[in-house]
């Protein structure tokens, strides 16, 4: 996965030298995308470094605070989701979620469109405490094209509600501000990229919370979130995050990174990364083989991107036999990383 990912920064970054960065709708999210970001929470000592043209920041080093490896996200059809009978699931066109536990973890619902990505809503799936929450506004990830000086405001409302209780439980209003305020070099822990835009967003949120059905609302203040981001022309996600936190007159930061990303278009258009999955076609059963890396799950998603069967390393023999016949993408999480490869079930 790590050889797939330097070639990408080797073709993004050549096709980017010559210009100051512009995002542009090539940056919307595809179903088959799926990539990891790494994280160091409650960081102390790193800065987001100055604005303007031509800048270079360093993260190739990140000290301080709680290093957390991240989990495996992926694109999918919302339509085969845990959510799929909200509004804001059937107004959406990507639906981002866990891979490896796909029973435990966010939903994030987005409309990907020609000049915007918007994130609708967040659904939290998780035994005995599951919820949905909705942006009213909605909330705007991204506007096309956008570069060096080029800025967007707006408002949303959000409001989060308890499945399995059955009331609201959080009631967000929020001021969003976002600002591409300097442009030049980054280096992160898995590489140096060149001509990458960044972002500043600023986000004042006055916030409500009740803990039961039928309790008042409970006013919990506002507070200002800072975040910067690094994208890099053309990729799906940043290079890297820092959210900027103020707690108790104690201020930290939590950086992510980006560690490891694929990228699929379509998933009839899968290329074989390697010959890991045998027989192919197949009818009634797969295997998959890969190497001396150790299967942590093997993933199926047919051709419109829906997750539809899930299966826990390290076994390596995968039962086929109630899947229609048709195209599907095979996705394995190995202790090396990920791969993926094109499957024909007859």
């Amino acid at each position: 996965m790590r050889t797939i990912l330097i070639l990408l920064i080797a073709v993004f970054a050549v096709a980017s030298i010559t210009a100051q960065p512009v995002l542009t709708n090539s940056s919307n999210f595809t179903v088959g995308d799926s990539y990891r970001m790494d994280s160091y929470v409650e960081n102390s000592t790193a800065s987001p470094g100055q604005a303007g043209a031509n800048i270079t920041w360093d993260f190739e080093t990140i000290t301080g605070g709680t290093f957390v490896e991240g989990s495996t996200a992926i694109c999918v059809d919302p339509a085969g989701t845990p959510f799929a009978d909200s509004a804001a699931a059937i107004a959406a066109n990507i639906c981002i979620c866990p891979v490896e536990n796909p029973d435990d973890g966010a939903y994030q619902y987005y409309h990907s469109g020609y000049n915007s990505r918007e994130l609708l809503g967040i659904g939290w799936f998780e035994m005995g405490n599951t919820s949905f929450g909705t942006y009213q506004g909605p909330l705007k990830s991204l506007m096309f094209p956008f570069g060096y000086g080029d800025s967007y405001s707006g408002n949303y409302e959000y409001t989060s509600y308890h499945l399995d209780f059955g009331y609201y439980f959080m009631r967000d209003s929020a001021e969003v501000e976002t600002v591409a305020d300097a442009w030049g070099t980054i280096k992160t822990p898995i590489g140096e990229f060149n001509n990458v835009l960044r972002l500043k967003t600023t986000t004042h949120v006055y916030s409500w919370y009740r803990y039961g059905a039928g309790t008042p609302w409970m006013f919990m203040g506002d507070f200002t979130d800072v975040q910067y981001s690094w994208y890099l022309p053309g990729m799906k996600v940043p290079l890297l995050v820092l959210l900027e936190i103020d707690y108790y007159k104690d201020s930290f930061y939590n950086i992510e990174y980006l560690a490891e990303y694929s990228f699929v278009t379509d998933v009839k258009d899968v290329e074989s990364k390697t010959n890991m999955v045998f027989p192919n076609p197949a009818h009634n059963y797969i295997c998959v083989d890969t190497g001396e890396a150790e299967i942590l799950y093997i993933v199926l998603f047919n051709r419109h991107g829906q997750k539809v069967l899930t299966q826990a390393g390290p076994t390596y023999r995968v039962d086929i036999s109630s899947m229609s016949p048709g195209i599907y993408a095979v996705l394995v999480q190995t202790s090396k990383g990920v791969l993926q490869q094109k499957l024909i079930i007859q």
